[in-house]
């Protein structure tokens, strides 16, 4: 019973689901991610634009984002997914995870 009654809760708090073609993200009421698979560098840098980080430069490959003085650099190389730890570690940079 009270199994169940998680799963409903679970199901009644998620109200966004963004899917990128292969990418599935999904938001609890608190705006912060439960679920991510693979991202691209291009739709990391939207998703953190989203959120209220700004992109003060890049250079080369890299995209420099700025929050709060908190720097994140998110690599965007053409179309090429990110690695999963790259992707997981910039997540927990960024607060989004």
């Amino acid at each position: 019973m009270f199994l169940k009654l998680y799963f409903l809760l679970f199901y009644l708090i998620i109200i966004q689901d963004i899917i990128y073609g292969k990418v599935n993200i999904i938001l609890d009421y608190t705006g912060y991610m439960l679920y991510s698979n693979i991202m691209t560098g291009k739709e990391l840098v939207k998703l953190l634009k989203k959120n209220g980080w700004t992109l003060e430069r890049i250079k080369g490959s890299h995209f420099i984002m700025y929050k709060d003085q908190k720097a994140i650099s998110v690599p965007v190389h053409s179309n090429k997914d990110l690695p999963k730890g790259i992707l997981n570690k910039l997540l927990k940079e960024s607060g989004l995870k």
